[in-house]
């Protein structure tokens, strides 16, 4: 019995000793790190206050980004402020490609430690080949070889964004509904913010998330976002959202909740004066009565009974609201919806002509990213980025690329629609509903303005492939395995 005591107390001594010198350590490390932070935040003070409220905001964003699920929630939110631009030199950086650094580092950290891992991504294929062809013909055919370099790499980085956001949520399932609501709560953000904006603006004062360039003695709406057409796209993107979980058989949200996102998502969508953003949504209304049906029925009627109903009712404020603003500059826009032969829409078409035309010289491969001359874009403003994504496309990356392309937008759209087909959670089919639909919204709407060069279209298609993937069969499979092996082993 005393020999048993004694070695009790040596054990008990011994992980005593063990903590102490774990305690001291820790201790030690979180002292100097602290020494370290504070010499540093005494030296930046010498370049003043901006450059300390920068350094500690990069602190806290770096302790969020060690749990991947916050920072990506913040990567998400800064995709809808791209009009945010911080500009060194000739090169600007937006938020989101900041967050997306700190996103990385935070995951590559737990990657590191054990706490993450690689997962399967769909349509890795045909983006990295895409990125790739961009390098390629940029090497062979850019004659300025630098720039066209950079253009590739912003692409590739974009591409990032998409790859993150399928790793970050497959590792976090059981977020999964809660990362689709916070979209739609964003959106519902964003919009309440750009008709602040264009309200203050008529009364004079400048909130921002307002643009005059688009039609002469006009405020159209952009938000967050560096131009109108953009906010038009991501308005038709998650007013398509909301339809759809307004409009299966069972509302996957709560339909006031649902009806009010998609009043404001029309309201801006309407005065964002983008055609081609209301051309998307439209073909949306006509999807979703074919894809949000009962299994026997060929399309929806109780969806096509809300589609009529709201519609109506949204087009007589959107119409009454933009007329009291904007002296019917509503109306005439819509009047001439598929009518590019004036205005801007005159200067786009004939700067994708040009395009065409050059492309005829170099059909398979292009001449380079972002290789467009500037001086040949008139009358439109000079810029080698050119408005279609098909046509920037096939100007900069031939035929290969623009079928790269095509293979990456077309695969992400089935790849949602192969588990629609199998999975009966009614919140997830109306969201992957939302998914394919908003896709075809954002595709046609970026034949005007290409999104491919902004955050979020590629964590749309991210995450609308993430939910795929978590609640296809085959997921819900690998899940319960895993939890029975645990289980087991416990």
């Amino acid at each position: 019995m005393r020999m048993n005591y004694n070695l009790s107390m040596n054990v008990g001594k011994t992980d005593i000793t063990g903590h102490l010198k774990t305690f001291k350590v820790q201790l030690m490390l979180k002292l100097g790190l602290g020494a370290m932070a504070g010499f540093i935040l005494i030296q930046m003070l010498n370049f003043g206050w901006l450059m300390v409220t920068i350094f500690l905001v990069f602190i806290i964003l770096m302790m969020i980004s060690l749990d991947s699920y916050r920072a990506w929630i913040i990567l998400l939110v800064a995709s809808t402020f791209s009009g945010l631009i911080y500009s060194i030199g000739s090169y600007s950086i937006r938020p989101d490609q900041v967050m997306l650094l700190i996103l990385i580092v935070g995951w590559l950290f737990a990657f590191l430690a054990g706490k993450a891992r690689l997962y399967w991504i769909p349509m890795l294929l045909p983006a990295v080949l895409y990125v790739a062809v961009n390098f390629f013909s940029s090497a062979l055919y850019a004659p300025d070889k630098a720039a066209s370099y950079l253009g590739a790499l912003l692409l590739g980085f974009y591409l990032l964004m998409y790859i993150m956001t399928v790793l970050v949520l497959r590792e976090h399932p059981d977020k999964l509904k809660t990362a689709i609501k916070v979209m739609l709560v964003i959106s519902i953000i964003q919009a309440i913010y750009a008709l602040i904006a264009y309200m203050g603006q008529k009364a004079g004062v400048d909130l921002g998330g307002v643009s005059e360039k688009q039609l002469e003695d006009v405020a159209s709406l952009q938000g967050g976002f560096e131009e109108p057409n953009f906010l038009g796209a991501f308005a038709a993107a998650m007013g398509l959202m909301f339809l759809s979980m307004l409009t299966g058989w069972k509302a996957a949200i709560r339909p006031r909740f649902a009806i009010t996102g998609l009043l404001l998502m029309i309201l801006v969508l309407g005065l964002s004066y983008t055609r081609a953003a209301w051309m998307g949504f439209l073909m949306g209304l006509l999807l979703i009565l074919f894809i949000q049906k009962p299994k026997r029925n060929i399309f929806n009627p109780r969806g096509a009974f809300a589609i009529t109903i709201i519609a109506v009712a949204a087009s007589i404020v959107v119409i009454s609201f933009a007329s009291e603003l904007s002296s019917n500059s509503l109306a005439e826009r819509a009047s001439n919806i598929l009518q590019f032969s004036g205005g801007s829409g005159e200067g786009r078409v004939g700067v994708q002509n040009v395009a065409i035309k050059r492309w005829k010289d170099a059909q398979l491969l292009g001449f380079g990213t972002l290789s467009f001359p500037p001086e040949l874009a008139s009358p439109a403003p000079e810029s080698s980025w050119l408005y279609s994504s098909l046509i920037q496309a096939l100007h900069d990356t031939g035929i290969i690329g623009l079928g790269l392309l095509l293979w990456f937008q077309a695969g992400v759209v089935v790849t949602v629609y192969r588990s629609y087909r199998k999975t009966e959670d009614q919140f997830y089919r109306s969201a992957m509903a939302g998914f394919m639909i908003g896709s075809v919204a954002l595709f046609i709407a970026s034949q005007a303005s290409s999104f491919l060069w902004l955050g979020f279209y590629w964590i749309f298609s991210g995450l609308g492939v993430a939910t795929a993937l978590v609640v296809s069969p085959e997921a819900e499979e690998t899940c319960q395995q895993k939890a029975a092996r645990q289980n087991f082993t416990e």
